[in-house]
């Protein structure tokens, strides 16, 4: 009778130790994956900040220099997506053309902030 309640009690701790452990795992991926996304977050809201003041607030050609940190900027938010718009935006011919792409592009920035 001893041996059972002991058998019961050692395997109630066993669970209890089992669940605490799943639980803390899940806890801390839970936080990593919210670091994560405040962390694109960041990159994506830099990038949307560098290219207003560099790009859309630009009174001639854009400095070497300036290309660079946006080019790096946006290789920061690593998203498919994102640098597509970008390269779509680089590769407008018209100027109707990149007024469409800065949209599209300033939509995109939205879109992945809110989701």
């Amino acid at each position: 009778m001893l041996n059972k309640k002991i058998i019961i009690l050692i395997a109630v701790i066993l669970v209890v130790l089992v669940a605490l452990f799943f639980g803390a795992k899940y806890f801390l991926n839970s936080k990593n994956q919210i670091t994560i996304g405040c962390s694109v977050n960041k990159n994506i809201l830099a990038f949307e900040k560098l290219f207003i003041e560099k790009v859309l607030e630009a009174k001639g050609e854009i400095p070497y220099e300036d290309r660079l940190n946006l080019e790096y900027s946006v290789a920061e938010i690593n998203d498919q997506d994102i640098t597509n718009g970008w390269q779509s935006f680089l590769a407008s011919t018209t100027e109707v053309q990149a007024q469409q792409n800065v949209i599209a592009l300033l939509k995109l920035f939205t879109e992945k902030i809110i989701n």
